[in-house]
């Protein structure tokens, strides 16, 4: 976050960059099985969503507990059959914290936020022309 520049980098008002957005931080880990024409994949990753807003906005409170991590885990399946493609992601998401959500006065002090869970399927067919 720069003092006088407010908008970020962006083209447009569209913000240049990672997917992830301004001031995430992003680990990914993924491993794969190649044969001919066979692909199997896992993948694991740990998103902090947007820290450079969390420390501004929760610095006077000095509330730590709010952040914000996804952490998202998947699997991949390829095939190749004669000219066609079946490619197949399912992808789990828990979101620690959503959107910095967090309840204020729930007892005991270090207690878990709002919480969301999500799956992602995609499934698609895919038919080469050469």
């Amino acid at each position: 976050m720069h003092h006088r520049v407010r908008h970020g980098f962006t083209n447009k008002g569209e913000v240049i960059g990672a997917g992830i957005g301004p001031g995430s931080n992003s680990q990914y880990f993924s491993l794969a099985k190649i044969s001919e024409n066979i692909k199997y994949g896992l993948s694991i990753e740990v998103i902090d969503q947007d820290n450079d807003w969390f420390y501004y906005a929760f610095e006077e409170a000095k509330d730590f507990r709010r952040y914000w991590k996804d952490l998202n885990f998947g699997f991949s399946y390829s095939n190749k059959i004669k000219k066609n493609w079946i490619v197949f992601n399912l992808n789990y998401s828990r979101s620690l914290n959503y959107q910095w959500a967090l309840e204020d006065f729930s007892e005991p002090y270090y207690h878990a936020g709002i919480d969301q869970d999500s799956f992602h399927l995609n499934l698609k067919f895919i038919r080469s022309l050469f």
